[in-house]
């Protein structure tokens, strides 16, 4: 028995979903993250065993959650590797073939990305990772800062175009993760 002596009902899961939006607490931001796998791998071929630490490894460093949005890229030779992050970062893979066939599907994802969920009252985005060192995400990382998102690259030293990194609000070099805290409180 309930409140006054009233049977307790449960209600169905969707109205227990829409009863507990409290819409007068801020609003929980979230990151919106492209990883381009063979770039931070260094190599056209992604090894399985990185594949399974990269994705814990962003996690902690980037404090991922699974509310943010993620996708992640690579040629279809890494399917297996592109799939077991995604999956370890609950979010969307994506193949394709051919010259720059990652970095054209992230763009597209990026630069397609709903108005909705970047200004949504109730998780905005707030936070863009790129997780790639290539040049041609210069544009789609000034239109972000521009928005006043922060924008985070990371990538291997080696790996970062000058443009990028010019682009972004901060850089975390995996090759030195740790060094900045700066950019990891950001990531935060």
């Amino acid at each position: 028995m309930g409140i006054n002596g009233l049977r307790r009902c449960h209600p169905p899961d969707f109205l227990l979903r829409c009863w507990s939006v409290d819409t007068t607490s801020t609003p929980n931001p979230r990151h919106l993250v492209a990883i381009d796998l063979e770039n931070l791998a260094g190599t056209p071929r992604v090894p399985p065993a990185w594949a399974k630490e990269i994705g814990p490894f962003l996690t902690g460093l980037l404090r991922l959650r699974a509310e943010d949005l993620v996708y992640v890229a690579g040629s279809p030779n890494n399917g297996m590797a592109v799939c077991t992050v995604a999956g370890d970062l609950h979010g969307q893979a994506r193949t394709k073939r051919g010259k720059n066939g990652a970095d054209l599907v992230l763009l597209d994802a990026l630069e397609t990305i709903p108005e909705s969920a970047l200004s949504s009252p109730y998780a905005p985005i707030d936070v863009v990772v790129i997780a790639s060192g290539d040049g041609i995400f210069t544009q789609v990382a000034r239109r972000f800062r521009d928005r006043g998102l922060t924008v985070i690259g990371v990538s291997r030293r080696r790996s970062m175009h000058r443009a990028l990194a010019a682009a972004c609000t901060r850089v975390v070099y995996l090759d030195d993760p740790t060094t900045d805290d700066d950019a990891l409180a950001l990531a935060a």
